[in-house]
């Protein structure tokens, strides 16, 4: 039989396959997962045409459909092409609505590819409560909806994993388990940053270990450099 033999070309494509589908089932842990980065392109686009916002064409052209290959991975990207993008991103999230539904989706498709233990990281941002509106939502606020996203999220998680357990040998999906970390961005003043130390602080007294940490990231070509961080101390008191 010759290695072209189409019984042997299935055989292997069902083994690959296999292998895949094990590697899905496994249980994962994921410690830094950008909430903004985990948008959906669907929901992007969407959340772009209800606001008016025009995408940079550049990095947000959509996939040709006849194309095997999704709107992220058209092109290669700098460092500066991302947080070009995550700028983009930013202007379609602009209320709290637009948050939950972002955040909710993000632990939907976590959980989809069995993630058994997330951390989430987003840096508070002032939204609208809703959009059309002069409302202003808080940092709290923000924090506070994907918090309760999280904490909900949880919850069915665990009747739908003791729901599926009960009297079933094969072992089903683990329950997912939510965690926050509160970002702190090194292009913004110091001020903010002593800000969301206070604001993780008041959400860990309020959600519990929802809350685990505070994460300083952002763009490292901005004005403020790590050196300006390193007395952390000073700024949370």
């Amino acid at each position: 039989m010759s290695s072209s033999s189409p019984v042997v070309g299935n055989a292997t494509a069902a083994s690959e396959n296999s292998q895949l589908d094990f590697m899905k089932k496994l249980p994962k842990v994921e410690l830094h997962a950008h909430l903004n980065g985990c948008i959906r392109e669907s929901t992007l686009f969407d959340l772009a045409k209800e606001r008016g916002v025009k995408l940079n064409k550049h990095h947000f052209a959509e996939a040709d459909p006849e194309e095997d290959h999704s709107m992220y991975n058209v092109r290669p990207r700098s460092l500066g092409d991302c947080f070009e993008m995550f700028a983009e991103i930013t202007k379609c999230i602009d209320d709290l609505p637009s948050l939950s539904r972002i955040t909710m989706e993000a632990l939907e498709d976590f959980a989809e590819q069995h993630v058994a233990y997330l951390e989430l990281r987003s840096t508070p941002k002032l939204l609208l409560v809703k959009t059309g509106t002069n409302q202003q939502a808080s940092k709290q606020e923000y924090c506070r909806t994907i918090l309760e996203c999280m904490r909900q999220v949880e919850m069915d998680e665990a009747i739908r994993y003791k729901s599926e357990y009960s009297g079933n040998y094969t072992l089903p999906r683990l329950p997912m388990v939510c965690r926050f970390i509160v970002a702190i961005d090194r292009s913004q003043p110091l001020t903010d940053a002593k800000e969301h130390v206070l604001i993780a602080e008041e959400m860990r007294r309020e959600f519990g270990d929802l809350v685990v940490g505070l994460d300083l990231g952002g763009n490292p070509t901005k004005v403020n450099t790590l050196t300006s961080f390193l007395d952390f101390h000073a700024i949370a008191q």
